[in-house]
């Protein structure tokens, strides 16, 4: 009788563990998720970062901030993300890479940019006046990636979210444009045949 009362003292201890457990592994899901864009929630850890960092900028009285991701596609965290600012009437920008080997992000030192094109492309064409991503193509394509862009000046921003296929297909639609000021030469998902390859691949495929 001592050895069974002991045993069902020992289950509850347990069983008063679950719900605990429970909420926590809850919470941690809930805190996975950054809610970058409307309703759009991302579990990118770049997303996270570049949050974070728009954050900390914004602390020191910076206004004019760009931050920008790419998921190259949406199968695994790579990917890799750009934050731009404005500061003294000078432009700089720093640059994040995710490893999925290393699990790990990698900020690269930050760099003045002399241009004022990615930023003045924004207000010089009135992006903000612009509700909707070009129309989808009959081309569709399995785990596409997408980027993500936001400017934040004063108390208003601006964002969205756009397939890589649809930056791929329409080069002059204003959105896409200005994407491509920040996306990077060989991050494209290329569609052929109905398989994705990279680019180096599509070149080889041409020879």
């Amino acid at each position: 009788m001592l050895n069974e009362a002991s045993s069902r003292m020992t289950m509850i201890k347990k069983l008063k563990w679950i719900p605990l457990f429970v909420l926590i592994v809850m919470s941690s899901t809930s805190y996975a998720q950054t809610k970058i864009c409307g309703d759009f929630e991302s579990f990118h850890p770049i997303d996270k970062e570049i949050f974070r960092l728009r954050k900390d900028l914004q602390s020191t009285g910076i206004d004019t901030i760009i931050i920008y991701s790419h998921w190259i596609y949406a199968n695994g965290f790579n990917g890799y993300g750009k934050v731009l600012w404005k500061k003294n009437g000078e432009t700089f920008q720093l640059r994040l890479n995710y490893s999925n080997e290393t699990s790990q992000i990698t900020i690269a030192d930050t760099m003045q940019i002399l241009d004022d094109s990615m930023v003045n492309f924004f207000f010089n064409y009135q992006l903000d006046t612009i509700k909707i991503n070009p129309e989808k193509q009959d081309i569709q394509m399995s785990h596409d990636g997408r980027h993500f862009i936001s400017i934040s000046w004063g108390e208003n921003e601006y964002c969205y979210t756009i397939s890589n296929l649809l930056v791929q297909l329409n080069p002059d639609n204003k959105r896409v444009r200005w994407i491509n000021y920040f996306k990077e030469e060989g991050t494209d998902s290329i569609h052929i045949d109905g398989v994705r390859i990279d680019s180096s691949a599509k070149k080889k495929r041409k020879k």
